[in-house]
């Protein structure tokens, strides 16, 4: 079994992790009290997501070594749990690094800011890939668990005031879907309005990159650059860390039965 110092670690990281989004859900957003569209459109967008997602994950997301091997078990000691979790901690570091990289370069050229959003999808579903692979949570195409780790990339996309509702539907629907697999019973309206404002703000963002000369700004390349670095890197934290902790609470809920 999981160790009990293990448990008391996750325990106390997913509570301080969910205290602090209850404590963001206080704060109003922006867009707070204003007349919301309808989102009955939506409901037509979430298959054709749905099966852009496995398309990535089949074509283009195999199995790297990383992922073939490291895998947590229920009946790891303490030391072989510690030192998996430092395998994948590094895996991840090198993932934040491709974002940050990735993003600096992103406004170098014209083709770059076009595939700057298909880019960061790509690393942000690898990286949920070798989270979920490692506690075991391994998708395969057409199963509730691609659904949910996509729902997941979709939570990582909502303004902080936003997360914890969607939070506490995406960890329920996990738990049940774990009860159910492969059947998916969870929400159905994946695709939400604040998920594409915040979509059409980095896509804005790009567009204005594009728009910005070196005459109006000296030395744009560099300034802009280390900019967007630092943004994809903030982004790509967040997504891990939203991973890692959605990953643990339904790796507890799984072991603790048995």
């Amino acid at each position: 079994m999981t160790s009990v110092s293990s448990v008391e670690q996750w325990l106390a990281e997913i509570d301080q992790y969910e205290k602090q989004l209850f404590i963001q859900s206080k704060k109003k957003g922006r867009d707070d009290g204003r007349q919301p569209f309808d989102e009955k459109w939506t409901q037509y967008t979430d298959p054709i997501a749905i099966q852009l997602y496995q398309w990535i994950q089949s074509d283009f997301l195999q199995q790297s070594t990383f992922q073939s091997m490291i895998q947590l078990e229920p009946d790891d000691s303490i030391a072989v749990r510690n030192e998996k979790e430092h395998l994948l901690q590094k895996e991840l570091a090198r993932t934040r690094l491709l974002a940050l990289l990735q993003g600096g370069m992103s406004i170098h050229s014209n083709m770059a800011l076009l595939t700057h959003i298909p880019l960061s999808l790509y690393l942000s579903k690898k990286a949920l890939n070798k989270v979920g692979h490692f506690y075991q949570f391994t998708q395969t195409g057409g199963t509730a668990e691609t659904i949910l780790s996509l729902r997941l990339l979709l939570y990582s996309f909502l303004p902080k005031h936003l997360k914890y509702e969607e939070w506490r539907s995406l960890t329920n629907d996990g738990i049940v879907c774990d009860q159910n697999e492969p059947m998916y019973l969870g929400k159905e309206d994946m695709i939400s309005e604040a998920v594409i404002k915040q979509l059409l703000k980095q896509i804005i963002r790009m567009s204005l990159y594009k728009q910005v000369g070196p005459k109006r700004v000296p030395l744009k390349r560099i300034i802009l650059g280390t900019y967007q670095a630092s943004v994809s890197y903030k982004s790509m934290q967040s997504l891990t860390l939203d991973a890692q902790c959605f990953y643990r609470k339904r790796w507890l809920h799984r072991f603790s039965e048995n």
